[in-house]
């Protein structure tokens, strides 16, 4: 069976969708499909990509996509979103017949590989991937995106996504005649990796890796969780800001800044840290995946929430080496002795892969593979 997976970046752009697409693309491999990558070209660095580990990639586009200016973007505005994603859409049809695909795996972030999914009219079964909201972001919804998420539904096979997102679904009477074709799959991350023992020398190395967002997730959350470590501590920040200063007043409260990583690098940094941090986001439906990048570590967790109900809180309640703190509490520098104790107790130690495995069975590759077999070959 020839299978095309639809995610937007392709390598060496490789989001958290992305690198979900080519974890689910490469346990459908060892199950001996046929794997076809399909995303646009994002700029020169991809002109001699053409294959992700044995599997083909194709790309919408061959020009490279320059900005769209002032007018452009009005002139889209106005003539809708077919228009937009018109020659992708053609472009997607032409993929799907030229590799004789008979199924597409389509991720929705970003929102646009849906649309191109939706205006190519594609003869085939498709199954979308949501791990992020589409319409809905927390307690704010966009009614246009709702009945334009709906009408995508229409044309899908199936629809698998997060917890979160489902149970809005569920509770939603305009989803009622859907709900039979949608169901959960967790992000599958849960992945042995071996690590050795750090080697950083002396003190305590905690790493946070991702970005930044003044919206939902604060930069000074790190700057107040420094404030609250003993002085052994380092504190390391692999990423991006979304507002550049915010990284010099990272650097002047003593954080380690490196930037953004590569996957290598960042698998190295992940190695060499004794603690990984984690921050969840203030949008209430929305979980980051590299929660379970951290889990499968098995590494010590110190999770930092910024609201009550954070679905952190009920992820992490299987995983027994995590400490809780709350980002008001490092703001009122009323953490330092919990979070002292925690390190001195959980340093060196590690949840063994086993424990993970079974704890976690249903954020691994083969779980959501199996589930997306059965979503495979299912009729409507």
């Amino acid at each position: 069976m020839n299978i095309g997976i639809l995610a937007f970046r392709q390598y060496p752009y490789i989001s958290p969708n992305t690198s979900i697409a080519y974890i689910i693309g490469e346990e459908l491999q060892r199950r001996g499909y046929s794997i076809t990558y399909i995303g646009r070209r994002q700029d020169a660095s991809q002109d001699g990509v053409e294959e992700y580990r044995g599997s083909p990639i194709r790309f919408l586009n061959q020009r490279i996509p320059a900005t769209p200016g002032r007018i452009q973007n009005k002139f889209f505005q106005f003539a809708g979103d077919r228009v937009r994603v018109s020659k992708d859409s053609k472009s997607l049809l032409q993929i799907t017949q030229q590799a004789d695909l008979d199924a597409l795996i389509c991720m929705t972030a970003p929102n646009d590989d849906a649309l191109i999914m939706y205006f190519a009219n594609l003869q085939i079964p498709v199954i979308l991937c949501q791990l992020d909201p589409f319409y809905n972001l927390g307690d704010q919804e966009n009614l246009k995106l709702k009945t334009q998420f709906l009408r995508i539904l229409s044309k899908v096979q199936h629809l698998f996504t997060t917890d979160l997102l489902y149970r809005s679904y569920e509770a939603d009477s305009e989803f009622k005649t859907l709900l039979s074709k949608i169901s959960v799959l967790q992000f599958p991350k849960l992945i042995r990796r071996e690590y050795c023992m750090p080697s950083h020398g002396s003190g305590i190395r905690l790493l946070y890796a991702g970005s930044f967002y003044h919206l939902i997730r604060s930069s000074m959350i790190l700057v107040d969780l420094k404030n609250n470590l003993p002085e052994n501590c380092e504190l390391v920040f692999c990423g991006r800001c979304d507002h550049p200063q915010d990284e010099e007043l990272l650097r002047e409260a003593g954080v380690v800044c490196k930037g953004h990583c590569n996957q290598g690098q960042l698998e190295r940094e992940i190695a060499d840290a004794d603690f990984l941090i984690n921050i969840g986001n203030l949008v209430k439906n929305q979980l980051a995946s590299k929660l379970i990048d951290y889990i499968a570590t098995g590494k010590p967790i110190l999770n930092i929430t910024q609201f009550d109900a954070c679905p952190t809180v009920s992820v992490l309640r299987r995983y027994p080496l995590h400490l809780n703190v709350s980002s008001k509490t490092l703001a009122e520098k009323a953490g330092s002795t919990t979070i002292k104790n925690f390190l001195d107790e959980a340093e060196g130690k590690r949840v063994k892969w086993e424990q993970l495995a079974y704890d976690y069975c249903e954020y691994t590759p083969s779980f959501a593979a199996n589930e997306i077999e059965k979503a495979l070959q299912h009729r409507s």
